[in-house]
């Protein structure tokens, strides 16, 4: 669906977390819009620490290494909000947490098969969570798989997080008749 319900609950990881219910931006009347753009090199530390505010760290090997090498794939496709009337996150000065003028205060990831567009790992800053950060970062990269020929885009979401699941359901996706996830780390099989 192309349609954006204006009260989508953001969470904190689409992909796996519960999110935080804080919504401190929303009532302090930061509703300035973001400024979504393609990720450099140099966002990616505060994109790691989006992240690990995130929870999203203790589940992945190499986080650094997955995220370069998926800007290495397709950069266009590694975005990265930013948001004007954002506190710096901690330890960075204002602008000094990325590669624009204000810090990094939203990332999501997507990759592209020749087929389906994909959506992982979005992330938003706590304090700007539920105010329209994960929702314009959504849209911006759907506006882009659909610009390379994506007539569907899949996530995945952890099925205990409600959250996440209320967040995806209200930007207009659907979960599909039951399938099974299956993986095999290629790296622990021998030749066969």
């Amino acid at each position: 669906m192309c349609d954006t319900p204006a009260a989508a609950s953001e969470p904190h990881d689409a992909d796996h977390d519960e999110p935080d219910h804080d919504d401190t931006a929303a009532r302090a009347g930061q509703r300035a819009e973001p400024v979504v753009r393609t990720a450099e090199a140099r966002d990616h530390p505060a994109i790691l620490d989006l992240w690990d505010a995130a929870g999203m760290l203790s589940y992945v090997a190499d986080p650094g290494g997955d995220l370069a090498r998926t800007a290495d794939a397709d950069p266009e496709l590694v975005l990265v909000a930013e948001h004007a009337g954002a506190p710096p996150p901690d330890g960075h000065e204002a602008g000094s947490s990325g590669a624009g003028e204000h810090p990094v205060v939203g990332t999501v990831l997507g990759t592209w098969d020749g087929r389906r567009g994909w959506i992982m790992r979005l992330a938003v800053a706590p304090a700007l969570r539920r105010s329209g950060v994960g929702k314009a970062l959504v849209a911006e990269l759907e506006r882009r798989l659909r610009g390379r020929g994506a007539d569907q885009i899949n996530l995945l979401v952890f099925a205990d997080n409600r959250g996440a699941l209320s967040f995806w359901q209200e930007l207009g996706y659907r979960a599909t008749a039951p399938v099974v996830l299956m993986t095999r780390r290629v790296e622990a099989c021998g030749e066969e």
